[in-house]
């Protein structure tokens, strides 16, 4: 299963993914659609969710070499874009539109329309950098608002611990706070697998932390209102 994240107009979300296995999937289905629809994609990716996407991808034919040679998919290291983007724990502008936003510039102007995939917010995530992660997150909302472009984040939650799960998402859910959760069907009653028990213990979280966050951005919304009332 996946969960979401998403802003009003469907331009950025956050995938949220059970396991490692499933955020290739969703990967590989964010960059197909984008080659289907003629768009240029633009991923930043750790190496190991790089190699995999990109076999997932020949497995359905596409000739990802050819795709790359013409320029129509990019596909760029996040640990070393990382590396270069942080200068004394925190974030350095100049770095980011030297190496980031110009990318982004210069494939738009050629191409007109992209996708990008942003694996570097939760490349910082996955490794306890959660105020770095935020900074980062900030300058690619100002990018979206500079440039028209869909942006995909995704999470895995394959190797966390399902009693951390709700503190987890938490800190995922204040990475993206202009985002709102998507809520899903409750868990439903599992034939007793480890799988599906996880996956059950994932979804209660998940809808009880998207709860909160819903419920807090309507109090924000109805004191805003009251505000302008008064």
């Amino acid at each position: 299963m996946t969960w979401y994240l998403t802003d009003s107009n469907g331009k950025h979300i956050v995938q949220v993914c059970g396991d490692d296995t499933c955020q290739v999937q969703a990967l590989s289905n964010f960059i197909q659609d984008g080659l289907q629809n003629e768009e240029a994609v633009v991923v930043f990716a750790k190496p190991a969710l790089r190699k995999n996407v990109i076999s997932h991808l020949s497995a359905l034919n596409f000739d990802v070499q050819a795709l790359k040679d013409k320029g129509q998919i990019k596909f760029f290291d996040a640990e070393f874009m990382i590396s270069s983007l942080l200068i004394n724990e925190v974030i350095d502008r100049q770095a980011f539109y030297e190496l980031v936003e110009s990318q982004i510039e210069a494939i738009y102007s050629k191409c007109g329309k992209i996708r990008v995939f942003g694996g570097m917010v939760a490349t910082l995530w996955n490794i306890g950098r959660y105020e770095a992660a935020m900074q980062l997150e900030d300058l690619w909302i100002g990018l979206t608002e500079k440039y028209d472009f869909s942006l995909l984040c995704s999470y895995s939650l394959g190797n966390f611990d399902p009693a951390s799960y709700e503190e987890t998402l938490q800190r995922i859910f204040n990475c993206h706070n202009y985002l709102t959760p998507v809520e899903v069907d409750d868990a439903s009653e599992n034939s007793g697998s480890v799988g599906e028990s996880v996956m059950d213990v994932l979804t209660l979280a998940w809808n009880r932390a998207a709860q909160e966050v819903n419920k807090a951005k309507r109090n924000l919304h109805q004191n805003h209102s009251s505000g302008f009332l008064n």
